[in-house]
């Protein structure tokens, strides 16, 4: 054997095959750049996960609120429109000397002018919803700038200014409705005799009823 003739034979490396070297090095890449993808998703991921959730709530427009308000309201089954009874509601509410009821005024109207805001009665003496007689009732009108008491608006303040003020001479609603109806001495005469009138139950029954029928 010869040998000076034998050469050692070298070791298999990528270096010895271009081809497989090239494959390897596309592959190392690859595998770099699908690891920064899943890692650029991964932290926007838990990005996600650390922010504070929203509140279904917080979700909902400003309308929502208006509209459940809107929705809880009662109207009574009678033959005012809506309008007409949130005014009697709002001027009710802001009411600070007296209780008023809304049933109560909305009866007294039933009782009045069975719901017509151009009904004129005691031979022209009582006007609108509530039977405002003017003559009575000029002084207040002005100070309310309430001239029309064919406007149902201006009808209902007046007569619930009135309503306020007998209210602070006898608070028993009874006596309220007697003296609306026929003024205080009238009341006054039936209150002392422990009576009430028909025009008074007339009304509380009715505002039972239009209580009942809202719920």
């Amino acid at each position: 054997m010869n040998f000076n003739s034998y050469r050692t034979p070298r070791k298999a490396t990528l270096f010895n095959h271009p081809f497989k070297y090239t494959a390897h090095l596309l592959l190392i890449v690859t595998m770099m750049f699908v690891g920064s993808i899943i890692t650029v998703f991964g932290s926007n991921e838990e990005e996600l996960t650390k922010a504070e959730p929203r509140k279904l709530t917080d979700m909902k427009p400003p309308i929502v609120a208006a509209e459940t308000e809107e929705a809880n309201k009662l109207y009574f089954d009678v033959p005012l429109d809506q309008n007409i009874q949130d005014y009697i509601l709002t001027m009710c509410s802001e009411c600070d000397s007296c209780d008023l009821d809304p049933a109560i005024i909305t009866a007294i109207i039933w009782k009045e002018s069975e719901f017509n805001a151009d009904a004129i009665g005691d031979n022209g003496n009582s006007l609108g919803l509530m039977q405002v007689q003017p003559r009575w009732h000029s002084e207040r009108m002005d100070k309310l700038g309430s001239p029309d008491l064919l406007d149902p608006y201006q009808n209902i303040r007046v007569g619930i200014d009135y309503l306020v003020e007998l209210y602070s001479i006898n608070d028993d609603i009874e006596w309220v409705l007697m003296a609306y109806n026929g003024g205080p001495t009238y009341a006054n005469n039936l209150y002392n005799e422990g009576a009430i009138s028909k025009y008074a139950i007339d009304i509380l029954e009715k505002a039972d009823e239009l209580r009942e029928s809202s719920r």
